[in-house]
């Protein structure tokens, strides 16, 4: 098949993981696929992390500065464009269906669709019903636009049954759709040999259990009170034979590290900050297992499925979209919402179970390469098509 996919995001970080995630599923499929995002938001297979970032630095400062109104008229503006170039590229190729990453106030190509009698298939990770970093402005526009967005695509490809009943109640009874939380491409994640070299530079003993983070130092992830939690009650027993390596950076970096510092524990409690995308695979193959602190109701947090492709079991607390893909036991550890007391004391009982950690690792693989590709949630919306 001939296939469009269309966004209107930066194409970086997570996006662009999930871009081209299914993209490329679709193209070792044997489909062809074509892409129209932004312009300047073009994504090169061959860029580094790094240079994606430098490029879309004019993006990214539109996205920061404008006020919220002004940021949202753009949104908006944004209409225009796609309703002059989509039918353009249309006219250039016959596509069978087109593919939308959904971005809030963007009902050009539905609307198109609709008119044309073309499936439209809508990717649904943000919505305006859902908490978001940037408040809604023009709420009452916004509802109304997604509305009418979200009844009259061909389907919906949702990242949790939460948020699909989120988008139920808001906006009432979905025609098609499907649950397709969140994968890995494999290949980008297989054991690497750096483990060692870089247990010895970050001065680890072999008999110390690696428990390990990576993502953004912020409050909704659970960082502050997870860090602060975790001193306290390594405090109790600094004999426990338990290493904590936490990757990235954010605004709380600094005020945990200097936390840390004071306590005499950087040893135990190593900070990286940022390490380039390339390196991540070295950083989860050293660790023994990872945790989430904290998460949301509704998203499907991408870090646990990388986790997992790399036979590491994860420790979250059991939001509904993280227990549809993380087992008890099996696959992971979970525990209660906000109870940080069981979260911790669960940490420093699972760093001492050497064999469960090697077994439920084993699992947390192979349910990745049973269920959690990007090629399975292609698989899942294809057959959503007439």
């Amino acid at each position: 098949m001939n296939i469009l996919y269309t966004h209107r995001t930066q194409g970086r970080g997570v996006e662009r993981v999930h871009i081209t995630g299914i993209v490329n599923a679709l193209k070792d499929m044997g489909h062809h696929v074509d892409i129209l995002s932004v312009p300047g938001a073009e994504i090169d297979e061959k860029e580094e992390q790094t240079d994606i970032i430098r490029k879309r630095s004019t993006l990214g400062a539109i996205s920061k500065s404008f006020p919220q109104f002004l940021f949202e008229f753009f949104e908006l503006l944004y209409n225009v464009i796609q309703l002059f170039r989509l039918p353009l590229q249309l006219r250039k190729k016959k596509y069978d269906f087109i593919y939308e990453r959904y971005s809030l106030f963007t009902f050009a190509t539905v609307l198109i669709c609709k008119i044309i009698g073309k499936p439209v298939i809508l990717e649904i990770n943000d919505s305006v019903i859902v908490p978001r970093v940037r408040p809604c402005f023009f709420l009452k526009t916004a509802r109304f636009l997604e509305k009418f967005i979200f009844k009259h695509a061909h389907s919906l490809v949702i990242i949790s049954t939460n948020f699909k009943n989120l988008i139920e109640e808001a906006y009432g009874p979905i025609n098609s759709y499907v649950i397709s939380p969140n994968a890995v491409e494999l290949r980008q994640f297989m054991p690497t040999n750096a483990s060692r070299e870089l247990r010895e530079s970050l001065n680890i003993s072999e008999q110390s259990a690696v428990c390990g983070y990576i993502g953004a130092f912020h409050k909704w992830h659970g960082i502050e009170w997870f860090i602060k939690d975790y001193i306290a009650r390594f405090k109790q027993n600094t004999d426990l034979g338990i290493t904590l390596v936490m990757v990235g950076d954010g605004p709380l970096y600094s005020e945990m590290k200097a936390l840390i510092e004071d306590e005499g524990l950087s040893e135990k409690i190593i900070l990286t900050g940022r390490v380039q995308h390339k390196y991540i695979s070295d950083y989860i193959s050293l660790f023994d297992f990872c945790i989430m602190p904290d998460s949301n109701s509704y998203g499907s947090p991408m870090k646990i499925f990388e986790y997992m492709a790399m036979s590491k079991g994860v420790l979250a607390p059991s939001y509904g979209p993280i227990a549809e893909t993380v087992k008890d036991k099996q696959t992971g550890w979970l525990t209660e919402v906000n109870n940080h007391n069981d979260f911790i004391s669960r940490l420093f009982d699972i760093a001492s179970d050497k064999n469960a950690l090697k077994d439920i690792g084993l699992n947390a693989r192979q349910y990745i390469v049973n269920e959690r590709q990007w090629k399975h949630n292609a698989e899942q919306f294809l057959e959503l098509l007439p």
